[in-house]
């Protein structure tokens, strides 16, 4: 066998043996602490991440959804509007690791209240000295 005809077929063959990426699946209510158990593989997307969403009716969190999406889809963050005078908002957070799909969506403002934090320490300690 040529050493092409060889490397033609490693790769293809090696290319059949890739393990799908893996991820939380669920929605509802009960979804945003629940969901321990319900992973599955993401076998039918071309570019596969996991997702958690959390819809929210007048600041009221009202539905998680956990799940595989394509990567083309994932735009990490919140949109807000106004459905019959009910202010609505949606936020999506994908990720690309096995069950990484785990968390709330509220991290970045955790994340932004320890930044501001950790930063008016900063500021505090350079203008005492």
């Amino acid at each position: 066998m040529s050493r092409v005809a060889f490397v033609i077929l490693v790769l293809g063959f090696t290319g059949n043996l890739s393990v799908a990426l893996r991820c939380y699946i669920c929605g509802g209510s009960n979804c945003q602490t629940s969901f321990e158990g319900t992973d599955a593989e993401c076998t039918s997307y071309t570019s596969p991440r996991c997702a958690v969403t959390r819809y929210e009716a007048d600041g009221i969190v009202t539905i998680f959804h956990r799940r595989c999406i394509e990567a083309s889809l994932c735009a990490d963050g919140c949109e807000e509007g106004d459905i019959s005078g009910v202010h609505t908002k949606a936020c999506i957070d994908c990720c690309d690791t096995d069950l990484c799909n785990t968390g709330t969506l509220f991290t970045p403002f955790v994340l932004l209240l320890i930044g501001g934090t950790v930063t008016a320490v900063g500021i505090s300690a350079t203008m005492s000295k």
